[in-house]
């Protein structure tokens, strides 16, 4: 009898963790799959304005997720010291962690994926800035429109390799003595990131502005605001 109670016994132990072991399984093949998606929306960036700008609004709805999950965390943690439903608290805490890694890591990336992109679109732009500037020697005033500087000093106006935003703006500010006198610029206001790409002649950026932090890159400004 004691034999049979305790293969019993040793049965729905072995239930048990198959059951814990699928749980964390799946719990973590789902986050992998919801975040990994932000991650993905970055990259289609660069061919689809539509999937990148629906994937990309999971950033702002993760964030409430993952706050209840660093929660959810503590409030396991404290029950699966001082209850007996200690395997279920264990198994929720290790669902959370999960969870929170994955939020974590794929905001990391998904910044790195964008920053490559924005350093991209600075490589594109550069030939852009150049012809500019010719221009502005030879005539002592930048070009009014970027369709001025074709054919003589750019073969044609480079795109912004943005599938959301595939032209620069241009602006000219005109004369006495403003700095800067014209902007290169690439925006991308219509998604949750408000991430912006500018060229000012000179490159006399300000050291903070209140829409985001800058980040040298070149000649450039990166201004990133991201969630």
């Amino acid at each position: 009898m004691q034999h049979l109670l305790a293969r019993a016994g040793q049965t729905s132990q072995n239930d048990y963790m198959n059951r814990s072991t699928a749980i964390l399984i799946g719990f973590t093949t789902v986050s992998l799959v919801v975040n990994g998606a932000r991650v993905f929306g970055e990259w289609a960036l660069c061919w689809n304005g539509y999937i990148a700008g629906g994937l990309l609004f999971l950033s702002p709805l993760l964030l409430l997720p993952a706050a209840l999950a660093g929660v959810m965390t503590v409030i396991s943690a404290f029950i699966g010291l001082l209850s007996r439903f200690r395997h279920e608290a264990m198994v929720t805490m290790c669902c959370c962690l999960i969870f929170i890694t994955t939020y974590y890591l794929a905001g990391y990336y998904s910044f790195m994926v964008r920053r490559a992109i924005y350093i991209g679109a600075a490589v594109r732009g550069t030939p852009l800035t150049g012809a500019i500037l010719d221009y502005e020697v030879e005539h002592s005033s930048p070009p009014s429109t970027l369709s001025a500087l074709v054919p003589r000093y750019i073969d044609q106006i480079p795109e912004t390799g943005f599938a959301t935003t595939p032209h620069f703006d241009y602006h000219v500010y005109g004369e006495g003595g403003r700095e800067p006198r014209w902007e290169l610029s690439l925006h991308r206001s219509e998604l949750p990131n408000a991430d912006a790409l500018v060229f000012w002649p000179g490159g006399n950026y300000p050291g903070k502005i209140s829409e985001g932090t800058i980040e040298k890159l070149g000649q450039w400004a990166y201004i990133h605001d991201a969630f």
